[in-house]
């Protein structure tokens, strides 16, 4: 039997799910997942990273730890990324 790689970006398939996606990254516990997913759904969209980090004006190297989840992340970074991806974040209270 022979396995492949498993590739969450496949399951992005529209709008709905991007932002499915998103919002339980932002809401994980665990900061690095953000960036994991934000590499997903550029993947989905057919960005390369270097088509990320031109975009958002960021170095290619750092990116790429960045978007595997090896580094902490600078908001500034996902402020960027979420740019280029175009992204818009709203903010809705939690039962306050």
């Amino acid at each position: 039997m022979t396995t492949k790689p498993y590739d969450p970006s496949l399951l992005l398939t529209d709008d709905t799910l991007i932002t499915g996606a998103i919002e339980d990254a932002l809401n994980d516990p665990d900061p690095r997942v953000l960036p994991v997913v934000l590499s997903d759904v550029a993947k989905m969209k057919g960005l390369s990273v270097a088509d990320l980090a031109e975009g958002a004006q960021l170095n290619r190297e750092s990116l790429y730890k960045t978007l595997k989840g090896n580094t902490d992340t600078k908001w500034a970074t996902v402020q960027a990324l979420l740019r280029v991806l175009g992204v818009r974040l709203t903010v809705a209270g939690a039962g306050m």
